[in-house]
């Protein structure tokens, strides 16, 4: 599972007007679906300015590599954001998985997802973090693993 929220979005809202907000409220939602490429996945907006993604059959890793991406998609997109230091919007993600770990319910998976978002938050903002990765570089050590799976996946 994902979460994801637009970094300051509050700003945004505040220097754009909430009209603008809508407008960057839909088009991040666009670029979400497009990063994703999975029929598998379940999204939806989750409140305000967050979005949850639902990845069954991903191990934390996979997770992990699907919320870089759809992270990476929304910078990319370069729309514009004159309330933070990068100038453009940006995501936080938080990430977590019930593989390995399927005694979790759903209440603990989403938990864990939140805490992940609040840490990716905390260490700065544009970036995801997983659950339970102890490190940022942690988490950026089981990407290559993780696309190495993906790619043997899809072939």
């Amino acid at each position: 599972m994902l979460i994801a929220d637009i970094d300051h979005f509050k700003a945004y809202n505040d220097h754009y007007g909430h009209p603008a907000g809508d407008a960057c409220l839909s088009r991040v939602g666009a670029l979400i679906r497009r990063a994703l490429r999975d029929e598998d996945s379940v999204f939806a907006r989750y409140g305000g300015e967050e979005f949850a993604i639902i990845l069954p059959g991903l191990d934390a890793a996979m997770a992990l590599a699907v919320a870089e991406r759809v992270r990476k998609t929304v910078f990319a997109a370069r729309i514009a954001h004159d309330g933070t230091g990068l100038g453009r919007v940006s995501l936080s993600v938080g990430a977590a998985s019930l593989m390995p770990a399927p005694q979790y319910n759903a209440r603990r998976l989403v938990t864990q997802t939140d805490q992940a978002l609040y840490r990716a938050k905390h260490e700065g903002r544009n970036r995801a973090c997983m659950a339970g990765a102890a490190e940022p570089a942690e988490a950026a050590a089981a990407l290559p693993r993780a696309r190495q799976r993906a790619r043997r996946a899809a072939t």
